[in-house]
């Protein structure tokens, strides 16, 4: 409807920065628009409000985009902050496992931020034809995060963690790699797509 088609027009901009995103809009824009219909929202955080804080979890699991406005993250190991701005995303984690946040996001300025709810992301990508490519990034994902020291897991997208998007992107919508995926000995999926196994098995 036109509801839907102005959130379209209005939050797909703004989520094309992430390569997986991009790449999933690109090759289904009913599934983008679904996304941004069903599961994303908005926010605004008033200057020095608190986004979230380091060693506390989400009931309700979400990864956001900065939209305008300046944030300062602080890592619970940074003995100093990073500015974060627009064209940043965090919390991507949230979309895939359960996750701790690893530091302290607080506004320095007044900013709007998009909410992607990892609840409604994974049920409209359930749903798609895109949902195996979907998964193999989730797994790799999960994968990468395990392989991590733990100074290096954060919530922020860093230049790092960009480029291993961007090649978790590429990778997981290449030639379909058929087999099994394999078990992740700390990160799990969001219950309601894990499998009794306990394996990164988004979509099943």
């Amino acid at each position: 409807g036109t509801r839907s088609a102005l959130r379209w027009e209005i939050f797909s901009p703004r989520l094309l920065i992430h390569p997986l995103f991009r790449r999933v809009f690109d090759q289904s824009p009913a599934l983008g628009q679904q996304i941004c219909h069903k599961a994303v929202s908005t926010t605004d955080l008033a200057d020095e409000g608190v986004l979230f804080q380091a060693w506390f979890s989400s009931d309700l699991p979400v990864m956001y985009f900065l939209s305008s406005g300046k944030l300062s993250y602080t890592h619970a190991t940074a003995l100093e902050s990073e500015e974060v701005g627009p064209g940043s995303w965090l919390a991507e984690p949230l979309l895939w496992t359960s996750w701790i946040y690893r530091g302290d996001a607080i506004a320095q300025e007044d900013c709007s931020l998009l909410v992607v709810s990892a609840k409604y992301f994974q049920d409209e990508v359930l749903k798609s034809s895109l949902q195996k490519e979907v998964r193999r990034y989730a797994e790799q994902f999960v994968k990468w995060l395990n392989g991590l020291e733990a100074d290096g897991l954060t919530d922020v997208s860093t230049p790092r963690l960009v480029k291993q998007t961007v090649f978790l992107t590429d990778s997981a919508f290449r030639t379909r790699v058929f087999g099994e995926p394999e078990e992740h000995a700390y990160f799990k999926t969001p219950s309601h797509s894990l499998t009794p196994n306990g394996t990164c098995e988004f979509g099943i």
